[in-house]
């Protein structure tokens, strides 16, 4: 059995571009979950920002991968839940190029890629556990397009944010993404502003408030 969800809205363009100014790690400060933990970028390109497109397959069969790669829009990223697996990749030239000329911002992949020399040169950012000379087929037994997956320990439904760098890959709801956002941004622009702090002596435990923290819970060893 084959299922179908609909091809989800795009998220709004200023949101997207919004989220773009932050990291993946930033939210992370502020959230425990939607985080997915163990893939790595593959490519020169490593930093995407999107709408999640997802897949779901089964062992061997990337029949509905071949599928749904030809029902993406600009904007979206293809998020695939190949279950985790290290043993054979679903992701690899043909998938990453049509994906690209469907204008994908970004593959996600909780499983492995193939043809690294390829996805490099195509430029697309890719996001997976790492690489296999081993492949999926097209075997037609089962899959789904659009339904809610489950990656690398992200629950992810069709239509959240997506923001994927070197750090990893966060998922969000735009509501949550919007709740975090103001907070985010003044936690990048901090930043700079702690580093010239320190080079001109300041202490980091004094600039974060860790040591006062500490100083009134100590208990000094003799």
């Amino acid at each position: 059995m084959f299922l179908l969800g609909p091809v989800p809205d795009l998220l709004p363009d200023a949101l997207v571009s919004r989220a773009g100014g932050i990291a993946s790690s930033t939210i992370g400060h502020m959230r425990d979950h939607g985080f997915a933990h163990g893939l790595a970028a593959l490519t020169g390109a490593n930093r995407a920002v999107g709408t999640a497109f997802t897949v779901r397959l089964p062992d061997l069969d990337s029949t509905m991968l071949h599928y749904a790669v030809d029902r993406i829009e600009p904007g979206h990223v293809l998020v695939i839940d190949a279950g985790g697996r290290t043993d054979r990749a679903c992701a690899g030239a043909m998938v990453a190029f049509a994906a690209l000329h469907r204008g994908a911002a970004a593959i996600v992949v909780d499983g492995m890629a193939t043809d690294l020399p390829d996805l490099v040169e195509f430029g697309i950012p890719v996001f997976a556990r790492g690489i296999s000379p081993r492949t999926t087929r097209v075997l037609g037994v089962e899959g789904a397009m659009n339904v809610p997956v489950s990656v690398a320990g992200a629950a992810v439904e069709p239509g959240m944010l997506v923001i994927a760098d070197q750090d990893g890959v966060a998922f969000l709801s735009a509501a949550d993404f919007e709740a975090v956002a103001d907070r985010a941004e003044k936690a990048q622009q901090i930043e700079p502003g702690v580093k010239e702090a320190v080079l001109a002596g300041k202490l980091l435990s004094e600039l974060s408030g860790a040591a006062d923290l500490v100083h009134q819970k100590a208990v000094h060893l003799s």
